[in-house]
């Protein structure tokens, strides 16, 4: 199945399949790197994370309404 033939399910699934294994190997450089030993580091490190999901949410929100028009013409 090629990414036109994806349902908003599936690609909402697999946003949260993105989003859940992110945050699974965040937990672990956090625990790995002494990040949780720094309150500021931590979280500076959290804010670049955050903008970069972000990012890649609203490129995937873009493709979604870009398909929803594509099947509404």
């Amino acid at each position: 199945m090629n990414a036109e033939q994806l349902g908003l399910a599936d690609l909402r699934a697999n946003l949260e399949d993105l989003n859940r294994f992110k945050v699974e190997s965040l937990v672990s450089l956090i625990r790995s790197s002494g990040l949780s030993r720094n309150p500021t580091r931590m979280g500076d490190y959290f804010k670049g994370q955050l903008i970069e999901v972000l990012l890649a949410r609203t490129e995937a929100e873009q493709r979604v309404k870009s398909m929803q028009e594509a099947l509404r013409g």
